[in-house]
Protein backbone atom coordinates (compact mmCIF):
# COMPACT_ATOMS: atom_id res chain seq x y z
CA UNK A 1 0.00 0.00 0.00
CA UNK A 2 2.65 2.48 0.53
CA UNK A 3 0.97 3.89 3.83
CA UNK A 4 1.56 2.29 7.15
CA UNK A 5 -1.89 1.89 9.21
CA UNK A 6 -2.55 3.63 12.52
CA UNK A 7 -2.79 1.60 15.89
CA UNK A 8 -6.59 -0.05 15.87
CA UNK A 9 -8.24 0.21 18.95
CA UNK A 10 -11.23 -2.10 20.07
CA UNK A 11 -13.87 -1.60 22.25
CA UNK A 12 -12.88 -4.84 24.01
CA UNK A 13 -9.26 -3.81 25.06
CA UNK A 14 -10.16 -0.32 25.93
CA UNK A 15 -12.69 -1.86 28.06
CA UNK A 16 -9.93 -4.31 29.68
CA UNK A 17 -7.74 -1.69 30.07
CA UNK A 18 -10.30 0.39 32.34
CA UNK A 19 -11.87 2.43 29.94
CA UNK A 20 -15.90 2.69 30.39
CA UNK A 21 -18.18 2.96 27.87
CA UNK A 22 -19.04 6.39 29.27
CA UNK A 23 -15.69 7.42 28.38
CA UNK A 24 -15.62 6.20 24.79
CA UNK A 25 -18.85 7.58 24.42
CA UNK A 26 -17.42 10.87 25.66
CA UNK A 27 -14.08 10.42 23.63
CA UNK A 28 -16.09 10.07 20.59
CA UNK A 29 -18.41 12.62 20.56
CA UNK A 30 -15.33 14.75 21.37
CA UNK A 31 -13.65 13.69 18.25
CA UNK A 32 -10.81 12.22 20.15
CA UNK A 33 -11.47 8.35 18.86
CA UNK A 34 -12.80 8.06 14.99
CA UNK A 35 -15.00 4.99 14.70
CA UNK A 36 -13.84 2.46 12.00
CA UNK A 37 -16.74 0.33 12.75
CA UNK A 38 -18.59 -0.55 15.48
CA UNK A 39 -16.30 -1.52 18.54
CA UNK A 40 -13.11 -0.30 16.19
CA UNK A 41 -11.64 2.93 17.13
CA UNK A 42 -8.33 5.18 16.13
CA UNK A 43 -7.00 7.89 17.34
CA UNK A 44 -8.75 11.68 15.81
CA UNK A 45 -5.22 12.63 16.40
CA UNK A 46 -2.91 9.83 14.50
CA UNK A 47 -0.58 11.26 12.15
CA UNK A 48 -1.65 8.71 9.28
CA UNK A 49 -3.47 10.41 6.16
CA UNK A 50 -6.97 9.25 5.11
CA UNK A 51 -5.83 7.55 2.28
CA UNK A 52 -8.78 5.35 1.01
CA UNK A 53 -6.50 1.81 1.20
CA UNK A 54 -5.03 2.75 4.66
CA UNK A 55 -8.89 3.30 5.25
CA UNK A 56 -9.38 -0.32 4.27
CA UNK A 57 -6.92 -1.98 5.98
CA UNK A 58 -8.06 -0.80 8.69
CA UNK A 59 -11.65 -2.03 7.92
CA UNK A 60 -10.60 -5.38 7.56
CA UNK A 61 -8.35 -5.52 10.59
CA UNK A 62 -11.50 -4.64 12.37
CA UNK A 63 -13.50 -7.19 10.54
CA UNK A 64 -11.32 -10.14 10.88
CA UNK A 65 -12.55 -11.25 14.32
CA UNK A 66 -16.05 -11.41 13.12
CA UNK A 67 -14.99 -13.96 10.30
CA UNK A 68 -16.36 -17.45 10.68
CA UNK A 69 -13.49 -19.86 9.76
CA UNK A 70 -12.86 -20.80 6.26
CA UNK A 71 -13.15 -16.89 5.24
CA UNK A 72 -10.65 -15.72 2.84
CA UNK A 73 -10.00 -12.02 1.64
CA UNK A 74 -10.81 -11.51 -2.05
CA UNK A 75 -11.54 -8.79 -4.39
CA UNK A 76 -10.85 -5.47 -3.25
CA UNK A 77 -9.87 -6.30 -0.02
CA UNK A 78 -7.22 -8.82 -1.05
CA UNK A 79 -5.71 -6.13 -3.64
CA UNK A 80 -5.46 -3.72 -0.93
CA UNK A 81 -3.54 -6.02 1.55
CA UNK A 82 -1.01 -7.35 -1.54
CA UNK A 83 -0.30 -3.64 -1.66
CA UNK A 84 -2.03 -3.41 -5.26
CA UNK A 85 -3.20 -0.19 -6.84
CA UNK A 86 -6.87 0.50 -5.78
CA UNK A 87 -7.69 3.63 -8.08
CA UNK A 88 -11.45 4.30 -8.11
CA UNK A 89 -12.79 1.34 -6.62
CA UNK A 90 -15.26 0.81 -3.36
CA UNK A 91 -14.06 -0.13 -0.39
CA UNK A 92 -16.00 0.36 2.23
CA UNK A 93 -17.10 -3.13 2.75
CA UNK A 94 -14.63 -5.89 3.13
CA UNK A 95 -14.55 -8.74 0.63
CA UNK A 96 -14.50 -12.15 1.33
CA UNK A 97 -14.84 -15.46 -0.72
CA UNK A 98 -16.02 -18.80 0.70
CA UNK A 99 -15.65 -22.03 -1.27
CA UNK A 100 -19.27 -22.78 -1.16
CA UNK A 101 -22.07 -22.73 -3.98
CA UNK A 102 -24.41 -21.01 -2.45
CA UNK A 103 -24.82 -18.60 0.58
CA UNK A 104 -23.67 -15.56 -0.45
CA UNK A 105 -24.56 -12.12 1.16
CA UNK A 106 -23.97 -8.45 1.22
CA UNK A 107 -24.47 -5.97 4.28
CA UNK A 108 -23.13 -2.51 5.42
CA UNK A 109 -19.77 -3.34 5.95
CA UNK A 110 -18.98 -6.57 4.40
CA UNK A 111 -19.94 -8.12 1.03
CA UNK A 112 -19.31 -12.55 1.10
CA UNK A 113 -18.69 -13.94 -2.08
CA UNK A 114 -19.23 -18.05 -2.97
CA UNK A 115 -17.21 -19.24 -5.37
CA UNK A 116 -14.59 -22.70 -5.55
CA UNK A 117 -11.53 -21.61 -4.13
CA UNK A 118 -8.38 -24.13 -5.22
CA UNK A 119 -5.66 -24.73 -3.13
CA UNK A 120 -3.44 -22.48 -5.08
CA UNK A 121 -5.96 -19.66 -5.11
CA UNK A 122 -5.23 -18.90 -1.66
CA UNK A 123 -1.90 -17.51 0.16
CA UNK A 124 -1.55 -16.01 3.89
CA UNK A 125 -0.40 -12.78 4.45
CA UNK A 126 0.14 -11.94 7.91
CA UNK A 127 -1.63 -15.11 9.12
CA UNK A 128 -4.46 -14.15 7.23
CA UNK A 129 -6.14 -16.13 4.00
CA UNK A 130 -5.93 -13.90 1.46
CA UNK A 131 -6.84 -14.90 -2.79
CA UNK A 132 -3.51 -15.12 -4.11
CA UNK A 133 -2.44 -12.10 -7.21
CA UNK A 134 -3.86 -13.89 -9.76
CA UNK A 135 -7.21 -14.79 -8.73
CA UNK A 136 -7.20 -11.39 -7.23
CA UNK A 137 -7.40 -10.44 -10.93
CA UNK A 138 -9.83 -12.57 -11.65
CA UNK A 139 -12.10 -11.34 -8.99
CA UNK A 140 -11.61 -7.87 -9.87
CA UNK A 141 -11.54 -8.23 -13.55
CA UNK A 142 -15.12 -10.07 -13.52
CA UNK A 143 -16.85 -7.82 -10.82
CA UNK A 144 -15.44 -4.04 -11.78
CA UNK A 145 -15.15 -1.38 -14.45
CA UNK A 146 -12.64 -2.45 -17.22
CA UNK A 147 -10.50 0.63 -16.20
CA UNK A 148 -10.27 0.03 -12.64
CA UNK A 149 -9.92 -3.69 -13.29
CA UNK A 150 -6.84 -2.50 -15.53
CA UNK A 151 -5.05 -1.08 -12.93
CA UNK A 152 -5.45 -4.00 -10.54
CA UNK A 153 -4.43 -6.07 -13.03
CA UNK A 154 -0.94 -4.08 -14.43
CA UNK A 155 0.07 -3.76 -10.53
CA UNK A 156 -0.09 -7.69 -10.20
CA UNK A 157 1.32 -8.27 -13.15
CA UNK A 158 4.99 -6.56 -12.00
CA UNK A 159 5.47 -9.54 -9.96
CA UNK A 160 6.78 -12.36 -12.91
CA UNK A 161 5.61 -15.06 -10.97
CA UNK A 162 1.90 -14.18 -11.98
CA UNK A 163 1.39 -14.31 -15.22
CA UNK A 164 2.02 -18.64 -15.50
CA UNK A 165 -0.64 -18.35 -12.37
CA UNK A 166 -3.35 -16.10 -13.93
CA UNK A 167 -3.44 -18.32 -17.12
CA UNK A 168 -4.66 -21.15 -14.99
CA UNK A 169 -6.79 -18.71 -12.66
CA UNK A 170 -8.67 -17.80 -16.19
CA UNK A 171 -9.02 -21.61 -17.31
CA UNK A 172 -10.67 -22.30 -13.56
CA UNK A 173 -12.72 -19.59 -14.14
CA UNK A 174 -14.57 -19.99 -17.72
CA UNK A 175 -17.71 -20.54 -16.16
CA UNK A 176 -18.23 -17.52 -13.99
CA UNK A 177 -20.48 -14.78 -14.54
CA UNK A 178 -18.47 -11.84 -16.24
CA UNK A 179 -15.35 -13.95 -17.56
CA UNK A 180 -15.98 -12.45 -20.86
CA UNK A 181 -15.23 -8.90 -19.40
CA UNK A 182 -12.01 -10.25 -17.85
CA UNK A 183 -10.57 -11.75 -20.79
CA UNK A 184 -10.30 -8.45 -22.20
CA UNK A 185 -8.96 -6.98 -18.76
CA UNK A 186 -6.35 -9.73 -18.76
CA UNK A 187 -5.72 -9.23 -22.86
CA UNK A 188 -4.85 -5.46 -22.25
CA UNK A 189 -2.76 -5.74 -19.09
CA UNK A 190 0.94 -5.26 -18.70
CA UNK A 191 3.02 -5.65 -15.54
CA UNK A 192 5.46 -2.64 -17.54
CA UNK A 193 3.04 -0.20 -16.10
CA UNK A 194 4.31 1.42 -13.73
CA UNK A 195 1.48 3.40 -11.88
CA UNK A 196 -2.41 3.47 -11.75
CA UNK A 197 -1.92 7.07 -14.01
CA UNK A 198 0.25 5.13 -16.65
CA UNK A 199 -2.53 2.39 -16.83
CA UNK A 200 -4.96 4.86 -17.32
CA UNK A 201 -3.32 6.33 -19.71
CA UNK A 202 -3.02 3.25 -21.79
CA UNK A 203 -6.75 2.89 -21.11
CA UNK A 204 -7.72 6.43 -22.65
CA UNK A 205 -5.39 6.47 -25.53
CA UNK A 206 -7.01 2.99 -26.29
CA UNK A 207 -10.61 4.79 -26.05
CA UNK A 208 -9.33 7.36 -29.00
CA UNK A 209 -8.11 4.95 -31.10
CA UNK A 210 -4.56 6.14 -30.51
CA UNK A 211 -1.86 3.69 -31.55
CA UNK A 212 -0.38 1.28 -28.88
CA UNK A 213 2.23 3.04 -26.54
CA UNK A 214 5.50 1.44 -25.98
CA UNK A 215 5.78 0.77 -22.44
CA UNK A 216 9.46 2.22 -20.43
CA UNK A 217 11.61 3.26 -23.79
CA UNK A 218 14.83 4.02 -23.54
CA UNK A 219 15.31 7.20 -24.32
CA UNK A 220 19.30 8.05 -24.63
Amino acid sequence: MGHTPPSLQLRRQLLTEGCTDSELLRRRRSGELRPIRGGAYVAADDACPRYPEVEHALLVRSTLPRLAPGAVLSHVSAAVLHGLPVWNMAVDRVHVTRDARAGGRISARLHLHVSPLDADDVVVIGGVPVTSKARTIVDTAVSTPFEQAVVVADGALADPLVGPALTMAMVRSARRTGIERARRVVGFADGRSESAGESRSRVALARAGLPVPVLQWDVH
